[in-house]
């Protein structure tokens, strides 16, 4: 069956592309709600509980320490957009998280890693379970600009970003999270990850993203807007129906 209009155009395809947008931004928008919906909220007396082999996807924890002064931070730049028009800078900062500070002393008396193993650096003569954090806590910052501008420009606009998310780090309290979220696989948490394995041996790293609104109200943004692109874009389809005059023979056949 095709669908036209008196003077014999074919809408068919023009309805079925609207149709499927219409369908399209709700369902990206549900995968979003279902990401950060799903899962329980497991809540720990320290870090030093958290169990590798049984990760869960939320943390509330109830002591923390958070070494800022030992932190990893990895720079990257990303070109993105139409043509390669976007440059996006971005900060990645693992932080170390301790149930309680570690004593100076200790650090100050670390001795010179040595690349004796083939992932990585060891401590030599120091407890490797004691200075190596059960997770990290992953802090990042971004900056878009135009792709297109002179390097010298795109180069003072980086040293800048650099200079900035080092101030804001530091002023940054970090501590007002309401919850933990386990990173997944993403390109994120891989940043995260070679910024880490540039000073520990982890293998495989756990990173904690801090969540800053209430655990019962996660992801009620993203099924707001599901509802609201569907509605929408359900309205808007009918409303372009309503003024076409198909031709009855077509529509009988």
């Amino acid at each position: 069956m095709k669908l036209e209009q008196k003077n014999g155009r074919d809408l068919f395809n023009l309805y079925v592309l609207l149709a499927y947008f219409a369908i399209l931004f709700p369902f990206f928008l549900s995968q979003k709600y279902i990401r950060d919906a799903v899962g329980k909220l497991t809540k720990l007396p320290s870090i030093n509980q958290i169990d590798k082999t049984h990760l869960t996807k939320f943390y509330h924890i109830s002591h923390i320490y958070l070494d800022k002064a030992h932190s990893n931070i990895r720079f990257v730049s990303k070109i993105s957009g139409k043509n390669n028009a976007n440059l996006t800078f971005t900060a990645y900062v693992a932080v170390p998280i301790y149930e309680y500070p570690i004593p100076p002393p200790l650090w100050a008396s670390l001795p010179t890693r040595e690349s004796t193993h083939s992932d990585g650096p060891l401590l030599s003569n120091i407890p490797l379970n004691y200075f190596v954090p059960k997770a990290w806590l992953g802090w990042q910052r971004s900056l878009r600009i135009r792709n297109r501008q002179p390097d010298a420009v795109k180069d003072s606009v980086f040293r800048s970003f650099i200079k900035e998310t080092y101030l804001n780090f530091k002023n940054d309290k970090i501590y007002g999270f309401d919850y933990l979220q386990k990173a997944g696989l993403s390109k994120e948490n891989e940043n995260f990850n070679l910024g880490i394995r540039n000073v520990y041996y982890a293998k495989k790293p756990i990173i904690l993203i801090p969540k800053y609104n209430l655990f019962e109200k996660r992801g009620d943004v993203y099924l707001l807007c599901t509802i609201l692109s569907f509605c929408i874009g359900s309205i808007i389809w009918f409303l372009i129906l309503i003024p076409v005059k198909l031709k009855e023979d077509k529509l009988a056949s």
